[in-house]
């Protein structure tokens, strides 16, 4: 029974992913200039640094590439692959929860991971933090079901070269993910004086060295110390030596945040799984040292990267950790669901559920998620008669309007909408209000409210509007005016 209720999960998971994925929202900026790159380059092109300040693995860009010359550049081609690595880590994450935990706790971070909007979100966006989750977990996968002491040296060598190069080319955080794989097999060999396969292990580990260096070198040195990307993540490095109040504060809210956004935010389920966290992290090290160090030293390597400001703390960067977290947590909870006692199982079997009841998202299968409506926005401007230059595109909306009106399979809808005047991020907008000849319009998709109220007022300035969209869940503020 406990079995077909996590397979019962897990069709859950898939059933609404694949109603976010078919409710086609717009593509939001990241999510267009990666469109962008895919239908600007070839495969050659695209193993090379991107443009628009965007990165990406060659493997998803080969996916991505491979889709759209199936089934065109539509949203639902873009983000086919990102929903099929949404299911897949939910098939994955219960094979490896399997070899950790029993059946009686399985359920808990299956229901988690599966109906949580985090979740749901980033399997359906065009971007490859999915498909970054599903290669760290693989790799876990692997390393638990390929013994070094028992598989014949040539083949654990072949076997991990092979899969150590997919996964570098694969998912940037496999790096992190390949040093819970090294310290996993070095602890059995130590363990079991086995130090003839450490030589093999060293061997290995050595080609990931100079394999991920030279990925490093040519496609992710630029990109990772560009100014734009150092600005925009510096709110989510680490500090490496707090010395005050306020910098251990921020590296706790930074870090904390991860287990937020896996099992919620309520109090109660912050302290619950926070202590799961904690009491899972040191059970597992104890219990079994090189199954620990499979899942903890990605964690712990993942916030050296950011203490030194090389790896960004941004939850959707950091995706890939989150299933780590469930397992560790959910060791945790295994271990006090195998006590005699009823009232403990019930305990924290009861405390489980509130989590998943307070966290889940299921509502998103008929009230749809937003990100940046581009086209809402451009459908008021071609219904109230704007055309050519008498639109104005905003900065942040720049890759969404290239993208519907240069790239999409239906670009021909927006046709009176080509030639728009682009604006820079620093605009004058009043300025533009007051020399616009007649009627005009202007549309925003990245801003806040307040930025977006404020828009409104300087084009007041020396104009009416006529016609307007304030939609703050969707991000999307448009404005028709004339003087």
């Amino acid at each position: 029974m406990l079995y077909w209720l996590a397979i019962a999960i897990i069709l859950l998971g898939v059933v609404l992913r694949v109603i976010v994925w078919a409710q086609n929202r717009d593509l939001i900026i990241d999510e267009a200039n990666i469109a962008r790159n895919i239908f600007e380059r070839g495969f050659i092109g695209l193993a090379t640094p991107l443009s628009y300040e965007q990165y990406a693995p060659v493997s998803f860009l080969w996916m991505e590439k491979g889709m759209t010359m199936l089934f065109g550049f539509s949203e639902y081609a873009l983000k086919a692959f990102p929903l099929l690595s949404g299911i897949g880590v939910l098939i994955v994450l219960m094979l490896v929860l399997k070899e950790f935990v029993s059946l009686r706790s399985l359920w808990y971070p299956l229901a988690l991971f599966a109906t949580a909007h985090f979740f749901l979100r980033y399997s359906t966006e065009v971007k490859q933090y999915m498909s970054d989750a599903l290669v760290v977990l693989l790799l876990v996968y692997f390393a638990l079901k390929i013994s070094i002491t028992e598989t014949t040296g040539k083949k654990f060598v072949l076997s991990w070269i092979l899969i150590g190069t997919l996964a570098i080319c694969s998912a940037m955080p496999s790096v992190f993910a390949l040093t819970g794989v090294g310290g996993y097999y070095f602890w059995i060999c130590f363990k079991e004086k086995k130090y003839d396969k450490m030589r093999l292990l060293f061997l290995v580990s050595f080609i990931w060295l100079v394999e991920f260096a030279l990925y490093y070198y040519f496609l992710l040195r630029d990109q990772a110390h560009s100014t734009y990307l150092q600005n925009f993540h510096a709110d989510y490095f680490l500090v490496a030596t707090p010395g005050s109040i306020k910098e251990w504060a921020h590296n706790w809210n930074v870090t904390s945040e991860l287990v937020n956004l896996t099992t919620g935010y309520a109090l109660s389920g912050k302290l619950f799984n926070f202590g799961l966290l904690a009491f899972g992290s040191i059970l597992l090290l104890y219990r079994n040292t090189a199954r620990g160090l499979l899942l903890i030293l990605p964690l712990f390597f993942t916030l050296v990267a950011a203490a030194i400001n090389e790896y960004s703390m941004i939850p959707r960067v950091v995706l890939f950790t989150m299933p780590l977290l469930l397992v560790v947590i959910t060791n945790a909870m295994d271990f006090f669901m195998s006590k005699k006692s009823m009232i403990v199982k019930l305990a924290f079997a009861g405390m489980a559920l509130a989590c998943v009841i307070m966290h889940n998202q299921i509502q998103m299968a008929w009230k749809p998620f937003y990100g940046e409506q581009a086209t809402w926005a451009m459908q008021l401007m071609k219904d109230n008669g704007i055309k050519g230059k008498q639109l104005n595109v905003s900065n942040g909306s720049v890759p969404a309007y290239i993208y519907y009106t240069q790239i999409h399979p239906d670009k021909q809808r927006w046709r009176t909408l080509y030639d728009a005047e682009i604006r820079a991020w620093d605009a004058d907008w009043a300025k533009i209000a007051a020399e616009a000849n007649g009627k005009a319009g202007v549309f925003f998709t990245t801003i806040s409210d307040n930025e977006a109220v404020l828009r409104e007022q300087q084009l007041s300035q020396s104009s009416r509007i006529t016609a307007k969209i304030f939609q703050p869940k969707a991000k999307c503020y448009a404005f028709v005016f004339e003087k």
